[in-house]
């Protein structure tokens, strides 16, 4: 589980380097869905043989369930990545950490959840401009930041400051 972070004297990460970790991420998660994709291609086969095509019936609006378990998966591996250590293998190659913006708080599985959610679906569906809010924020925060309370800052500051802190015994 991720450790506790106060948001409080630590560099915001800005548009550029978390663009670039946004990126690495969906290029992982592009191959996860792939394999993931593989697999229902092959139940799908496999039901279809016996005539069952559970996995291509409409669910919800034009989504089927092949859909819905593939959108399941992308929004898990930020969920689960972010929750369990704070950052997700995009952010980390970049030394980046999303932390709570109240003062001395953990992240919450609820805010995580809401953020990579419907935060995300927020900021797509403004076309990207919930995004761009990092840019002209002076906190960095985006859209779905705002909405979940939460902050992405550079993880080399939050490792000096809690070296310090343990050397010098002061609580941040």
């Amino acid at each position: 589980m991720q450790k506790d972070y106060s948001s409080k004297n630590l560099e915001c990460a800005g548009f550029c380097v978390r663009l670039c970790a946004y990126v690495l991420d969906h290029i992982i998660v592009f191959f996860v869905l792939l394999a993931v994709r593989l697999v229902l291609l092959a139940a799908s086969f496999v039901l279809g043989l016996i005539g069952v095509h559970v996995l291509d019936v409409h669910v919800l609006f034009q989504y089927s369930l092949k859909d819905i378990a593939l959108y399941l998966c992308q929004v898990l591996y930020f969920i689960v990545c972010t929750y369990e250590t704070g950052t997700t293998p995009g952010k980390r190659v970049f030394h980046l950490r999303v932390v709570s913006a109240k003062k001395n708080e953990k992240l919450r599985l609820l805010d995580i959840v809401y953020r990579e959610t419907i935060g995300r679906f927020l900021c797509h569906v403004s076309i990207g401009l919930g995004y761009l809010l990092v840019v002209i924020d002076r906190r960095k925060m985006g859209l779905h930041d705002r909405l979940s309370d939460t902050q992405v800052v550079y993880a080399k500051k939050i490792k000096e400051i809690h070296i310090q802190n343990e050397n010098t015994g002061f609580l941040l």
